[in-house]
């Protein structure tokens, strides 16, 4: 079972196959989605639970504050693929 879910391989020369860009994509956008759920699934605890109104004000202050970094660090990750051709950090 770990072979149909491992990595594909990139190129000799370093340049991504097919398989590689479709698991890149698979894999982060996976990533993204369990995000969002988990910020509904919080939201839903609160209303299910009745909790009490300052409970619900600090969600969605921390909420706001979750979707402004989440905004901003994808700028700055097209902004860096945009620079350096590549999201990928060099391995030492």
């Amino acid at each position: 079972m770990h072979v149909c879910f491992s990595r594909p391989h990139k190129h000799a020369d370093g340049t991504r196959t097919t398989g590689r860009l479709i698991w890149e994509l698979f894999h982060k956008n996976v990533g993204r989605l369990g995000l969002i759920l988990a910020l509904i699934n919080i939201t839903l605890g609160l209303f299910l639970a009745v909790a009490p109104v300052e409970a619900w004000a600090v969600w969605f202050a921390l909420l706001v504050i979750f979707v402004i970094l989440y905004v901003a660090m994808e700028i700055r990750l097209q902004l860096g693929k945009k620079k350096t051709k590549t999201a990928a950090l060099p391995m030492k």
